[in-house]
């Protein structure tokens, strides 16, 4: 697979799936630490560092556990702070659409069926489906991982959405900005978008026969 696309099949491809994080929507996971280290006094490297190796974080992101229980684990392992101070930090890392990204979704909805999925949780979700609609309503559906109680790049979360598609994984493409999750996704037999910008993954759909307007 190169930079750009791994295209795994010669089928015609009759829907995409679109990450959303650093896809559609800009993200700077950074800006958490930065901000629960003000409202603790702690070391916001050491914050980021505890974060990464949080298994709590993950369950987050699965619906194991809930928003409030995980306000609860931070503030013993990090610092107090109230749970609005808390939801505040960890919606910081929100910086707006990426550039070019919704008049290529409305593009891409005129040829093949549109949805998202996503790693993300409960506050997130809530947080970007508030502040920008313009963005989700292109897609048919968006799924979840809290929702779904898994997450990239689990196969049962790629299979639950090709069930919702009734689609064999051939006529599937995946756009990610995650080698790890792309290269799941190829294992499935869907073709892959290893996403760079809103004009390389349109330019990697043509090239699997997706008859966008440049």
């Amino acid at each position: 697979m190169n930079s750009d696309i791994s295209i795994s099949t010669e089928k015609t491809v009759k829907a995409a799936i679109f990450d959303l994080g650093n896809v559609v929507i800009r993200i700077d996971a950074y800006q958490i630490p930065i901000r629960l280290a003000r409202l603790t006094g702690g070391d916001p490297l050491q914050i980021g560092q505890r974060l990464l190796a949080d298994p709590w974080c993950t369950r987050l992101e699965a619906g194991e556990v809930s928003a409030e229980d995980f306000h609860r684990h931070i503030t013993q392992t990090i610092g107090l702070m109230s749970y609005q101070d808390f939801l505040q930090a960890w919606n910081s890392i929100f910086f707006g659409l990426v550039d070019g990204i919704v008049p290529l979704l409305l593009e891409v909805r005129k040829h093949l069926r549109l949805v998202a999925l996503t790693n993300t949780n409960a506050p997130h979700a809530q947080c970007w489906q508030s502040l920008y609609p313009q963005a989700m309503a292109p897609f048919e559906r968006v799924f979840m991982s809290h929702e779904m109680g898994a997450r990239k790049p689990d196969p049962r979360i790629y299979q639950a959405v090709l069930d919702h598609l009734r689609l064999p994984a051939e006529q599937v493409v995946f756009v990610d900005d995650t080698l790890g999750h792309v290269q799941a996704a190829i294992e499935l037999g869907m073709a892959g978008i290893l996403a760079q910008s809103p004009a390389q993954i349109a330019q990697a759909l043509r090239e699997l026969g997706v008859p966008l307007e440049k």
